[in-house]
């Protein structure tokens, strides 16, 4: 509109001079256009709804597709949206995302594209932005920015069914090679009541058909609860394969989590990684439980974690120290082996917890760990990419 005020103003100044009612006429018409531009754009610009349809979250390098939704709601017509999506690139595969579409009065457009997961994180689809202006392209609205939504992408996960850790507490539901603790939700059997036989285990039932006491046999299990502690501090990997070790670390995490799940058993997570989604500040303990919904959470909270500067790991050991029963399962996903771990590693197993060491990428002292674990007796793996995952065993 700027670049037509000097024309409206010679205009103005030559209708004056030559006092012609038609170039008045002209000069009327053309200011009552763009008076009209500048209202029926702002009218048109203020009733517009824009909403987007997809899976917000997508496992890696899984393909789905995005619906942005735009309506007018206004009776009037909208001769021109200019729409601009803003995408991280990590999830499109076209450098830009820009459209231009008409909209009839209380007309509805749906535009679709594709959004890849090509790594894991946490991403925000949009601002999008619109513009409109006339036909003859006089005036032009300001722009109108909508807000954007969220896309979780979860971590890469390796499935190892022969993957078996410690527990040593009287309920659950492994089976343990020792029959000294039975679960008494699981019934494995009857047989004949035998002196010293506590009544509570009586079937009577069972003994008023077969004419004998019968007391019922219950199933050795142990509980397999089991805490993911996961270092995300820098300082603890490896400056030149930082970025890839994070990830390994992560991945293992999720690998479990997902494992635990398929075994019904009860997990949770703490790590010292920060949460995007929550101003950079440390992502919350999930305490264990089991469940596929509680287990979605993990793999959400991993999905989204990132690297940074937090708490160091023996402060994240020391917090789960003091909020673990007996007979817990710590996994240790870390880049770094140092004395003052293996002490709290002793300290927790003298709490009567069982301690699993993932060291995560090249470390100088994978040799001194593996070695000190078989003397105190806890579980090591060292892993050095995805491909170790596969080959975990106990």
């Amino acid at each position: 509109m700027l670049d037509f005020i000097p024309f409206l103003v010679l205009l103005m100044v030559v209708a004056a001079l030559v006092n012609s009612d038609s170039v008045m006429t002209v000069f009327y018409m053309i200011f009552g256009i763009i008076l009209l531009g500048l209202w029926w754009n702002q009218h048109g610009i203020r009733h517009i709804k824009v909403s987007r349809k997809f899976d917000d979250h997508a496992f890696l390098f899984q393909k789905s597709e995005l619906e942005l939704r735009i309506e007018n709601t206004s009776i009037l017509p909208i001769i021109w949206l200019e729409i601009h999506e803003s995408l991280p690139v990590n999830v499109r595969n076209t450098p830009v995302q820009n459209y231009v579409i008409s909209l009839p009065p209380k007309g509805k457009y749906t535009l679709k594209y594709p959004i890849y997961s090509h790594k894991r994180g946490f991403y925000k689809l949009g601002p999008t932005s619109i513009s409109s202006g006339d036909i003859l392209g006089i005036t032009h609205s300001a722009e109108v920015f909508f807000e954007p939504d969220h896309f979780f992408v979860y971590p890469n996960i390796v499935n190892f069914e022969r993957l078996r850790l410690p527990s040593r507490s009287p309920f659950g539901f492994l089976k343990h090679k020792d029959p000294i603790f039975e679960d008494p939700s699981r019934i494995f059997g009857k047989r004949n009541y035998q002196e010293g036989d506590p009544l509570s285990r009586i079937d009577w039932k069972s003994s008023a058909s077969t004419g004998e006491l019968q007391v019922k046999i219950f199933e050795p299990a142990i509980t397999m609860e089991t805490i993911l502690v996961l270092d995300l501090d820098p300082e603890s990997y490896d400056i030149k394969k930082r970025f890839d070790a994070t990830e390994l670390a992560i991945t293992s995490a999720a690998s479990i989590a997902n494992w635990s799940n398929h075994q019904k058993l009860t997990i949770g997570l703490l790590t010292n990684g920060l949460d995007p989604l929550n101003g950079m500040s440390p992502v919350s303990a999930l305490p264990p439980q089991k469940g596929n919904q509680h287990v979605m959470l993990i793999l959400e909270a991993l999905a989204r974690v990132e690297v940074g500067q937090t708490s160091p790991l023996n402060s994240l050991i020391s917090q789960t120290l003091s909020l673990s029963a007996w007979g817990t399962t710590l996994i240790l996903i870390t880049g770094q082996y140092s004395q003052q771990l293996l002490e709290q590693i002793i300290q927790a197993k003298r709490n009567g917890l069982n301690i699993v060491l993932m060291l995560i990428g090249y470390s100088p002292e994978r040799m001194k760990a593996q070695s000190e674990s078989r003397h105190y007796g806890f579980t090591f793996f060292y892993l050095q990419n995805t491909m170790d995952l596969d080959m975990i065993q106990y």
